[in-house]
């Protein structure tokens, strides 16, 4: 066996380790514990009805700026894009209409009766090329590079496994993907009780989980009040 006399064969062979423990490494292991426990119990057996007139109300910012939302994603024809916690699908419809039948608009949720609703809408309204996926908890099951953009619209304080929810949708993008995030802000004494006690985390804490899941962050767009709107791309 061949041994390293001199301190620069010794400092070589530290090198090559270190080199080959990059592709070695071990997988980190999944998230045990929901950082939000039964927040989503509402929509294991959703009633569709309720939640349309709730989420689709002329009172909730995203469905007031759902045109500013969908229009500051820079979509183009063609694109397959993912609408990650679809809910009833109103911004999975509006995507839809922006890449055109050759695009993919990809409507995630955990909830099969929502994606029912949602394929429903779309076919009322022509639109052909809307995909359910049905997730979970854990997962998107959104096919490996299968999409240029994610949108999670008011959905990532519903993650309760951000760290694999997270890594689901890293895989699912394609090279340069990017991730949109729009969530609420939650800055005590400056946020309202609802958003302290619905929401898990603020902007800063976001950031640094999804930077830490292998994304950069592009820029922040000023769109609503009381919400931020933050563009990645997968590093």
């Amino acid at each position: 066996m061949c041994q390293f006399t001199s301190l620069s064969g010794r400092l070589a062979a530290v090198w090559l380790s270190a080199c080959l423990a990059c592709y070695v490494a071990a997988p980190v292991a999944a998230q045990d514990a929901s950082v939000n426990p039964g927040i989503n119990r509402s929509y294991e057996n959703p009633d569709v009805e309720r939640l349309q007139a709730s989420l689709e109300g002329e009172r909730r910012a995203i469905y007031m700026y759902r045109h500013a939302i969908v229009a500051a994603l820079g979509l183009q024809e063609g694109m397959a894009v993912a609408d990650v916690g679809s809910g009833t699908g109103f911004i999975t419809r509006l995507i839809a209409h922006q890449v055109g039948s050759d695009g993919r608009v990809y409507a995630m949720d955990i909830a099969q009766d929502l994606l029912d609703h949602v394929v429903s809408t779309a076919d009322a309204e022509g639109l052909t090329n809307v995909v359910p996926v049905l997730g979970d908890q854990h997962t998107t099951n959104l096919r490996s590079e299968s999409v240029d953009v994610v949108l999670v619209c008011d959905v990532y304080h519903h993650f309760e496994f951000p760290f694999d929810s997270l890594a689901s949708i890293h895989q699912a993008l394609r090279d340069d993907g990017l991730l949109v995030i729009v969530d609420f802000e939650r800055v005590v004494g400056l946020s309202a009780d609802f958003q302290l006690n619905h929401v898990r985390a603020g902007k800063g804490t976001v950031t640094d989980e999804i930077k830490d899941a292998g994304f950069d962050l592009v820029k922040e767009i000023p769109l609503m009040p009381d919400q931020y709107y933050l563009v990645f791309r997968k590093r």
